[in-house]
This record gives structure tokens, C-alpha cells and sequence, in this order.
């Protein structure tokens, strides 16, 4: 990894943990224009996914064990199961409940997930690299706006618990602690491959859900405005890099 692209990915994963530090104290889509925002980056990240991500996903896979791209549909339909599971419950306060740990679990994964691959996924170029690096941001912000829309009031009654500082703390340092590992302990191709299908997966059930969502449409000029960012981008990073 070269010195360019390490400060990079070094001030993104940084990032990550102090927007996770505070996300308690900021809600993107209680914003006055929170819907167009979120539409916005909805469409750069379908995007996205279509052309960077998934492409990324079975170039290792065809490189590694082309078996692996199991993992992909696997991932996607255990979330969907699993959210059914969840919507069956008569009982709002089980359901919330058991909504609020499937959230915090899985962004306590993914958190870990995303300090891995931006130590292990270094791309060829430095907007490949942003291109990347902001599909991981992007993920996180969809994340936020599922916290607020799913079960909304019973949700924010459980994430209002208090946390201690050191717990808090160690959960915003999740995606340091996924780098560090990576990084100083390193990861094998198989199992980058690996997670980055897992990531993959997860990644595409929460925007199919996100889209398909009833109780937040989507505004289709700014999703079409921010699929128009990333197509730009794509045809800008294939003709001259």
C-alpha cells in the first residue's frame, strides 16, 4: 500500500469511528431535506454497487474459488428471512426489541467488515479508491436512515439507553479495529473475497429494503440525480484512468 493511498484510507476509517462516536446526536433524516438527501445517496450507491462493487466481488471470486459467489444470494436471503421473522411478531415491543439487536448487530459487523476492506481492497487509482471508499461511507449512512424509519418509536425507546464512555467508544473504534487487524495482521485473498461477498450481500438487502420500504418514499429526481454522479464517475474513471 502506497503512502498516498494509506493517509487516505486511514482518514476515511478515521472518519468512520467519529461519525459513529456521534450518531446518537445526529439524525440525517429528521433534516428538513432528509428525504431528498437520502434519495440522493441511495441512487449513488445502487449505482455503485452495480458497477463497482459487485464487479470487484467476482473479480475474486473468479480469482479465488468460484463457489464463493454463493455467499452473495446466501447473505441476501437470510436478512430477508430474517427480517420476516421479525415482522411476524404480534407483539410491537418483541418485534422492536428484536429489531434493535439485529441492527446493532449488524452494524457492529459491518463496522469491523468495513476497516478490513479498506485495508484489503486497495483499487489501481485514486478515484477508483474514493469511488470505493464511498460505496463504505454511503452504507453507513443508509444504515442510519434504517435505524430511524424501522419501528421508529419503539427503536429510538431502546436507543436511548445509556452507554457508558468506554463502551461507546469501543464501538465507534470498530472499523479502526478491523483496519489495525488487516493491516498488521493481514488477511488472506479467500478471505477478502469472502467478506467483501458478505459485505456484498448485506450491503444489498438493506438498499432493497431501504427502496422498497413503504413508510419512506423515495423522490425520484435526487435518487435519479445521484445515480447520475456515479454513472459520471464511472465512465470519468474507465476513459482516462
Amino acid at each position: 500500500m502506497s503512502n498516498t493511498f494509506l493517509v487516505i484510507t486511514l482518514v476515511f476509517v478515521f472518519f468512520v469511528s467519529v461519525l459513529k462516536y456521534f450518531e446518537d446526536r445526529f439524525c440525517l433524516a429528521c433534516l428538513m431535506r432528509g428525504r431528498q438527501i437520502g434519495s440522493v445517496i441511495l441512487g449513488a450507491t445502487v449505482v455503485a454497487m452495480f458497477t463497482e462493487l459487485l464487479d470487484g466481488i467476482y473479480s475474486g471470486v473468479h480469482n479465488t474459488n468460484n463457489l464463493f459467489v454463493l455467499i452473495l444470494p446466501l447473505t441476501f436471503i437470510a436478512f430477508m428471512f430474517l427480517h420476516m421473522h421479525i415482522y411476524k411478531h404480534r407483539d410491537n415491543q418483541i418485534q422492536s426489541s428484536e429489531l434493535n439487536f439485529t441492527v446493532k448487530t449488524i452494524t457492529s459487523l459491518s463496522d469491523v467488515l468495513i476497516g478490513i476492506l479498506a485495508a484489503t481492497q486497495i483499487q489501481d487509482s485514486i478515484l477508483s479508491e474514493m469511488i470505493f471508499l464511498g460505496i463504505l461511507l454511503s452504507y453507513e449512512v443508509i444504515e442510519q436512515l434504517s435505524m430511524h424509519i424501522v419501528h421508529e418509536e419503539g427503536f429510538r425507546r431502546e436507543s436511548k439507553k445509556a452507554y457508558s464512555v468506554f463502551f461507546k467508544l469501543f464501538l465507534s473504534a470498530l472499523p479502526l479495529i478491523g483496519f489495525a487487524y488487516a493491516y498488521f495482521i493481514g488477511i488472506s485473498e479467500a478471505a477478502s473475497v469472502i467478506i467483501l461477498a458478505l459485505y456484498g450481500g448485506t450491503l444489498f438487502s438493506v438498499i432493497v429494503r431501504e427502496i422498497l420500504s413503504q413508510e419512506r418514499k423515495m423522490m425520484p429526481a435526487y435518487f435519479l440525480s445521484g445515480s447520475g454522479v456515479f454513472i459520471l464517475l464511472f465512465f470519468i474513471n474507465n476513459l482516462l484512468f
